[in-house]
């Protein structure tokens, strides 16, 4: 999934897994420069509803 085109602030309605279900996970580096990273992570059900979502930015 491509992170870049969502807006700095977002509001997301984020949705259960249920017991039984399949889920799609996707990670990506958002951004990198030569002091630090920018990771986002986010967990998906089989219907394609973010369930979860995660962002760090961290030091090299």
């Amino acid at each position: 999934m491509d992170f870049h085109h969502l807006p700095s602030k977002i509001i997301i309605d984020l949705k259960e897994f249920l017991e039984g279900r399949l889920f799609i996970h996707t990670l990506g580096l958002y951004n990198v420069n030569e002091k630090l990273f920018h990771l986002i992570g986010a967990l998906f059900d089989d219907d394609n509803n973010i369930c979860a979502m995660y962002e760090t930015v961290e030091g090299m």
